[in-house]
């Protein structure tokens, strides 16, 4: 279930590289009126309805299905997790990762909506929320994997383990110095070049799906020594 739950969160990293790509081909993005109306609340022609035009729909769609699904994964996925024998010492860091991904997820998506809604300062607080419960959730988990990996003797988690760190490490100086950075001192010495949103978007789907990869290798390769040391048993 982990392993889907990462499937489905590597959707968010490409919908704007998609959307780019898709225009580029000679489409256009569907425009107008939201497919979906809700009498009195969405689309409607009363005082205080919310307008949303089909572009807003369709990243409500291809946003918040996936980090739904994927949350659920995850966190139930980690809840079973919690079944390892009592010795191995982790069965609350995976009860309580799971239980985090499950409560960042909703965070997240409360965010999602808030901004929908106009609703900014609430957005930046549920978002805080997200960010926090799901850091403290994937702490739990990494260090969970490699207690289990280094029960059953796999080295391979501990490398992907400690890449991922680097990879979590780099995100979050990008977000607080290098994205600032560039946008400020690099990025106006190439705005003349038509190609450079493109390039930009291809540069962080690429990272994105590396670090996802990375988090996939480390499930993966515990996941197959946990089956490996059971046949092992079984024999």
């Amino acid at each position: 279930m982990c392993l889907l739950g990462l499937f489905w969160l590597t959707i968010p990293g490409l919908v704007e590289l998609g959307k780019m790509v898709y225009v580029r081909s000679g489409n256009s993005l569907p425009e107008g009126t939201g497919w979906i109306s809700i009498p009195g609340y969405i689309n409607d022609a009363v005082p205080g309805s919310i307008e949303m035009d089909k572009k807003k729909q369709l990243n409500i769609l291809l946003y918040g299905v996936p980090v739904l699904l994927g949350s659920l994964f995850l966190g139930f996925g980690r809840m079973t997790c919690g079944a390892v024998p009592s010795e191995v010492g982790v069965r609350g860091a995976f009860a309580l990762s799971g239980l985090f991904a499950l409560l960042g997820g909703a965070a997240l998506l409360t965010a999602g909506g808030a901004y929908v809604l106009y609703l900014e300062q609430e957005a930046k607080m549920a978002l805080t929320a997200a960010l926090l419960l799901g850091g403290i959730g994937e702490a739990w988990c990494l260090i969970a994997l490699s207690t289990v990996a280094a029960h059953l003797g796999q080295a391979r988690t501990a490398r992907a383990v400690t890449l991922l760190v680097l990879f979590a490490g780099l995100w979050v100086a990008w977000v607080l110095y290098g994205n600032s950075y560039y946008l400020n001192q690099w990025r106006p010495q190439f705005a003349a070049q038509p190609d450079l949103p493109l390039w930009e978007q291809i540069a962080f789907a690429l990272a994105y799906v590396l670090t996802i990869a990375v988090y996939w290798r480390a499930v993966a390769s515990t996941r197959r020594a946990v089956r490996q040391q059971i046949a092992s048993l079984e024999a």
